[in-house]
């Protein structure tokens, strides 16, 4: 039976949580450092 996503949206939206995770991280990074 067709799964309702498809294989290459799935690959996207996981890059797009990735490259967002990833992101975030620099940011809290950013702001732990001293000024």
């Amino acid at each position: 039976m067709p799964s309702p996503l498809d294989l290459t949206q799935l690959e996207e939206l996981g890059e797009s949580l990735l490259n967002f995770a990833i992101l975030a991280d620099l940011t809290g990074w950013l702001e732990q450092l001293p000024q």
